[in-house]
């Protein structure tokens, strides 16, 4: 006999990707960081968060310390990929510095909380990647190109790249203490960094730029 009610339809549980199931985690793990800390992040309280038990947590990642240490190396990869492809634009070497620090300090604006809690535990900040070798590199690009356009030897250039490579960290450290403007402070910074190359009183370097 036909009562005329019908059966709600069962909802079937969205299977995710792992590749989709682990950006969401790293999400929870940041939201967490975030807003409370490191101190009160795990396991448990992740898959909480996520609607997932801790046990599909450990299928992706082997103990907490690997969440945290993909996470940050999400968070500096995003950073590197922003800055890579203002370096391809650029077209002189002052607005390469401007646009790479404006990258910077955005990326400080808007995810250095996460960033600076996650680099405070060594195990972390160790492990992630990029990691020395990506500041090697920077440095390594911003002296070989800094040889190329100012009157300076290698070792000048090196010495001066390792000096300005800094100055972006201490204007994001500053901008988040103060609330200072970024465009302001994207200029300043580019004006001290340029000062740096452009001085000529380290090795036997004019500090003057070529014509391009």
């Amino acid at each position: 006999m036909n009562t005329g009610t019908h059966a709600k339809p069962t909802a079937r549980r969205t299977r995710l990707s792992p590749e989709t199931r682990r950006e969401l985690i790293l999400d929870h793990a940041s939201r967490i960081i975030s807003e409370d800390g490191v101190a009160t992040i795990s396991i448990e309280r992740i898959g909480r968060e996520a609607g997932i038990s801790k046990s599909l947590v450990y299928k992706y990642f082997a103990n907490l310390n690997e969440v945290l240490v993909q996470l940050l190396t999400r968070e500096l990869r995003a950073m590197r990929l922003a800055q890579e492809k203002v370096v391809k634009n650029a077209e002189n070497f002052e607005e390469l510095v401007r646009s790479m620090t404006t990258v910077y300090l955005r990326f400080a604006q808007e995810r250095g909380q996460i960033i600076e809690r996650l680099e405070a535990e060594p195990s972390v900040k160790n492990n992630a990647t990029p990691n020395s070798t990506s500041r090697d590199k920077l440095i390594h690009f911003f002296a070989r190109t800094a040889t190329k356009i100012f009157d300076m030897p290698p070792d000048t250039a090196s010495a001066k790249a390792a000096i300005a490579y800094g100055m972006p960290a201490s204007a994001g450290q500053f901008m988040l203490e103060t609330g200072a403007n970024l465009e302001d402070m994207a200029s300043l910074t580019t004006e001290m960094i340029m000062s740096v190359y452009r001085s000529s009183d380290i090795g036997n370097g004019t500090g003057k730029q070529k014509s391009e």
